[in-house]
């Protein structure tokens, strides 16, 4: 996970999960000790038009802008622009260090339910970012190092769609297919990935305390 690619407008939220324990069956193959679901709110429940902004000594600004409206009576969207910036840190001899950074996020959202079982979600943001950093690349040859100053431009895409449909109020059925393009660079040296992912997930009750998910 980049961590740094991984960017919100924060009044979006709905709710943040910890989740202890392995969780492969539900998560995938890298959810190994836990597991952190993010939770955004559906595009019903941010209608209307959001600015939020603050400023800062450390974040130098931190603004958003977000849409949201209804296309039909069970149809929902939401358009979303984030900014954020920072000036690098001071040393010791109060010099400002070339660590400092801006991103810029947007994306947008549709919800609709076309009936009280189902319901589809298309989601796509993109995140374009340059962080400032510095770092001691090894070399092959006297003087065996030598030091890096600079920006570090990083970006991230990705778009989503999800179908569940609800057999009954302890039966589901979820499809859902992702692809995230991201483009990483530090120091000079960058990593490309791109992932594609489908997701099949059936879940029913078994008895009265039992929740059986393949």
């Amino acid at each position: 996970v980049i961590w740094e690619l991984q960017d919100f407008v924060m009044e979006d939220l709905d709710r943040i999960e910890v989740i202890r324990g392995p969780g492969a069956a539900l998560w995938g193959d890298n959810a190994v000790n836990g597991v952190i679901n993010i939770v955004t709110k559906s595009a019903a429940e941010t209608q209307g038009g959001l600015v939020s902004t603050g400023f800062g000594t450390d974040n130098q600004s931190i603004t958003s802008l977000r849409y949201g409206d209804r296309l039909a009576s069970n149809l929902f969207f939401r358009v979303y622009m984030k900014y954020q910036s920072e000036e690098g840190f001071l040393n010791t001899r109060g010099d400002r260090m070339p660590d400092g950074w801006d991103s810029l996020l947007g994306g947008a959202r549709l919800d609709w339910e076309p009936n009280p079982n189902d319901r589809f979600t298309l989601q796509g943001d993109y995140l374009d970012a340059h962080f400032g950093g510095s770092a001691r690349l090894p070399l092959l040859t006297p003087p065996y190092a030598t030091n890096f100053a600079g920006v570090n431009p990083k970006s991230v895409g990705n778009v989503v769609g999800r179908w569940t449909h609800d057999f009954s109020s302890t039966s589901q059925l979820t499809l859902q297919m992702y692809y995230d393009h991201s483009e990483d660079t530090d120091a000079g040296i960058k990593l490309t990935e791109n992932v594609y992912d489908v997701d099949l997930q059936y879940r029913f009750g078994l008895g009265e305390r039992q929740d059986i998910v393949c």
